[in-house]
């Protein structure tokens, strides 16, 4: 099997099952409070940008037999930004009382 990356290496952890640490219920990246759902989604938008430039270079400019992988995440990443900037749109339209449908 061709792997496209490294395999992460598994080690023993008191709180672990299988070499994975289980995390539960804590996020790792939260909003902070007063942050307004619209901001955050803007600030989404301008991580999938960021990832899908990414994508795209990584697609443009490694071997032929991972382009198809590479053009794949590029793919799901404009798809997401896609839904990010519908739903600013729509939250844009209802702050001025203007219906898009």
């Amino acid at each position: 099997m061709i792997r496209s990356a490294p395999s992460a290496s598994r080690t023993e952890h008191p709180y672990s099952r299988n070499g994975y640490v289980n995390l539960g219920n804590l996020n790792l990246l939260q909003i902070k409070p007063g942050v307004e759902p619209e901001e955050a989604l803007m600030l989404a938008s301008e991580y999938l940008n960021c990832a899908a430039a990414t994508a795209c270079e990584t697609a443009d400019n490694t071997v032929l037999a991972f382009r198809p992988v590479a053009r794949s995440v590029a793919h799901q990443i404009k798809a997401a930004q896609a839904l990010v900037e519908g739903a600013l749109e729509r939250m844009a339209a209802d702050r001025i009382g203007v219906g898009l449908d």
